[in-house]
C-alpha cells in the first residue's frame, strides 16, 4: 500500500515540477526576446507581454490563477516532495 501512495505522490511531484520548469523557461525566452527586441526593433515582444497581462487582468479571478499558476506548482511541488519524503516503504 505504500509503494502505490509514493507512486501516486512521485507521480503527481512530476507533473508540477515538470509545469513549474515549463514556466519558468517561457519566462526566460521571454526575458531574453525582451533583450532581442532592443537589437531588432522589428520584434514585437513587450507589447505582446503588456496585452496579455491586461487580457489576464480583465478576465478577472481566472487572470489571477493563471497569473500566479507558477507559484502554485512551485508551491505544491515542495509540499509534494516534503510528502514523499515522509512516506515509508
Amino acid at each position: 500500500m505504500q509503494l502505490a501512495k509514493k507512486i501516486t505522490i512521485f507521480c503527481l511531484m512530476a507533473f508540477f515540477f515538470v509545469r513549474f520548469v515549463l514556466w519558468l523557461a517561457s519566462l526566460i525566452v521571454i526575458y531574453f526576446g525582451m533583450w532581442a527586441q532592443v537589437f531588432f526593433s522589428q520584434l514585437s515582444i513587450v507589447e505582446n507581454v503588456l496585452g496579455l497581462l491586461n487580457v489576464l487582468g480583465a478576465n478577472g479571478i481566472v487572470g489571477i490563477l493563471v497569473m500566479v499558476d507558477i507559484f502554485i506548482n512551485y508551491y505544491l511541488y515542495i509540499y509534494l516532495r516534503g510528502v514523499y519524503r515522509n512516506i515509508r516503504t
